[in-house]
């Protein structure tokens, strides 16, 4: 109800909720409460368990509490609709309290002031009066030069004339932006990661060396159908209601999910580009452990022609950028194909002085000789994680080369000598007795996949600047220091008298000490 005893109505109320810094305190508290939640609950399905997320919850708490949890949205709470009002509110409110004091600001940036009776200086609080031997103008010249040379703007009342002239003098007005400008570029940094959220783009891509995928074209999402396609998907499932999905969207999760060294040829979506990874590289340092991540890679014409468009070396902190497409090195996998090479130690078993030869084969590549035997060795195969399937098939588990081996082939003409696995932890294994020769694997040029994470940042320009503005704004509330002088400057006989008053909106103690300083300047004029 309101003073007059009646009652208000809704968006009356709501209106007097977006005109108070209670109400903004209010959405801040509930905002930080629920980000909590979020960070404690889970908000992904951790390895190894196959179903859903709500699964999970209703496995890990139960049916009546997980079932709570999963149809509040808890599972995905940084995207649910109602954790996206409450900043959608927090915006609001802030926008509206900022710009309702921006008029009030702005006149006290533009304020020109002046104080043209002694008592009204009598009542600063800082005040002084000074006699000086001068001529009003004079002294009005000098006392302006003294403030101006202390870095003041000073004006000249129109209505100065030669019974009275007033001065007024400020620095440091814009101070009183410091707060406006904050608060709003907390609304800019919300606002561009909504929109972050709404129209930017993130795939994670496995590559191998010698590999080309193809990056499609990703405008599709600035499109107001999308969003409106999207928003539609979205709160179909927020009330339960089953909707297939349009032919857009359907392509937009195949483009999401699948892997783009296989995405198919008939996209309406168009191809951006076509990105061929031409080498990988990672370091490590003298305990095993990775330092550094080296992706080198192509960007080729998106119509299929070979020739490079652009080079670059993909680190750490330091992603490839065309396009407005960003491709930055996130990860690797060990073991992920064959080797460039492994070393073999080839010696034959039947003399007394066997001859020892030791090569660098390809997997998969020429065979080799072995001197002047007539002999040749090749390796037909590699596998980082040897096992042997129930139907007695050899495969290779995932992760690193716990247990590598090669399948060595030796042959003598048509003749197969030898033809087996050699494993390198097992060096003295042999499951062919009868071989002419013994095989040694050695080291062998490790191989890896790279771990590309492509993005596309479509707010990232308003989230700069919002940033940008916070600083200036923290600058200008913390650093600067808006301050006033006010001059009468009155002829009397023999001279002048200079009534002289200052204020500070902060940083008072200090002011004092500025204000003594200005005064002793303006007294010592008559010194001149």
């Amino acid at each position: 109800m309101n003073n007059n005893g009646k009652s208000r109505s809704w968006p009356e109320l709501f209106w007097d909720a977006l005109n108070s810094m209670k109400f903004a305190v209010i959405l801040l508290i509930l905002i930080t409460l629920v980000s909590l939640v979020g960070v404690l609950l889970p908000q992904y399905t951790p390895n190894g368990f196959a179903g859903t997320l709500a699964d999970l919850y209703l496995d890990k708490y139960g049916a009546l509490l997980g079932g709570l949890f999963v149809f509040a949205g808890l599972q995905h709470i940084f995207s649910v609709w109602w954790y996206y009002l409450l900043l959608f509110l927090l915006c609001l409110n802030i926008t509206v309290c900022s710009f309702r004091r921006l008029g009030t600001i702005i006149s006290l940036v533009r304020r020109e002031d002046y104080l043209d009776q002694p008592e009204k200086f009598r009542s600063q609080s800082q005040n002084r009066t000074i006699s000086l031997d001068l001529p009003l103008k004079e002294v009005a010249e000098g006392a302006a030069a003294v403030l101006a040379r202390s870095g003041y703007r000073v004006r000249i009342s129109p209505e100065s004339g030669d019974q009275a002239t007033l001065l007024y003098a400020k620095r440091g007005a814009l101070s009183q932006f410091g707060p406006f400008f904050t608060h709003i570029s907390i609304v800019m940094v919300i606002i561009g990661a909504a929109i972050s959220y709404m129209l930017s783009f993130e795939h994670f891509q496995w590559m191998a060396p010698g590999e080309t995928i193809e990056v499609p074209d990703l405008s599709y999402m600035a499109r107001p159908e999308y969003q409106l396609q999207v928003l539609g998907q979205r709160l179909s499932g927020v009330f339960g209601i089953d909707r297939k999905p349009s032919a857009l969207l359907i392509e937009d999760g195949l483009v999401r999910d699948s892997d783009w060294r296989q995405l198919p040829g008939d996209l309406s979506l168009g191809r951006k580009m076509r990105v061929r990874l031409e080498k990988f590289e990672a370091l490590f340092t003298p305990q095993g452990k990775p330092k550094a991540y080296l992706s080198s890679v192509t960007i080729l014409d998106p119509q299929g022609g070979e020739e490079p468009l652009l080079s670059h070396l993909i680190k750490v902190n330091d992603p490839l950028i065309y396009g407005g497409v960003y491709f930055y090195q996130s990860s690797y996998s060990p073991g992920g194909g064959a080797p460039e090479w492994v070393g073999l130690t080839v010696a034959a078993k039947d003399s007394l002085d066997p001859q020892s030869y030791t090569l660098k084969l390809k997997p998969g590549g020429a065979a080799d000789a072995l001197g002047a035997t007539g002999d040749s060795v090749r390796v037909e195969n590699f596998v980082g994680n040897f096992r042997l399937d129930s139907e007695g098939k050899v495969s290779s588990q995932s992760g690193e080369d716990r247990n590598p081996a090669v399948k060595v082939i030796i042959t003598r003409g048509t003749e197969v000598l030898s033809n087996g696995w050699v494993f390198k932890n097992f060096p003295d294994f042999s499951h062919q007795k009868n071989d002419q020769y013994s095989t040694v694997m050695g080291d062998y040029g490790k191989s890896y996949l790279t771990g590309l994470t492509i993005r596309t940042h479509r707010s990232q320009n308003l989230i700069w600047f919002g940033f940008a503005l916070m600083v200036a704004g923290v600058l200008l509330s913390f650093y600067v220091n808006h301050r006033q002088f006010w001059l009468l400057v009155k002829p009397r006989e023999g001279g002048s008298r200079v009534h002289l008053a200052g204020s500070s909106y902060k940083w008072k103690q200090p002011f004092v000490s500025e204000f003594k300083t200005v005064g002793d300047k303006i007294a010592g004029l008559s010194a001149h």
